[in-house]
């Protein structure tokens, strides 16, 4: 069993051939992204950036 209890985000991402989808919630349930991505390098790297500069401590 994980300790969530530090974790701020839940990240959920699935990966497609065309395109992926970026899912996030919070620990309260609440849904914090939820986005249809294309599937390119660019892209990817965007969304990985933003998650390293966040504060938030993500699972």
């Amino acid at each position: 069993m994980v300790d969530t209890t530090a974790i701020d985000l839940f990240l959920g991402l699935d990966l497609g051939k065309e395109f992926h989808h970026a899912h996030g919630r919070t620990e309260d349930g609440r849904a914090a992204h939820d986005k249809r991505l294309p599937n390119t390098e660019p892209t990817l790297l965007e969304l990985f950036s933003k998650l390293w500069r966040s504060p938030a401590r993500f699972w």
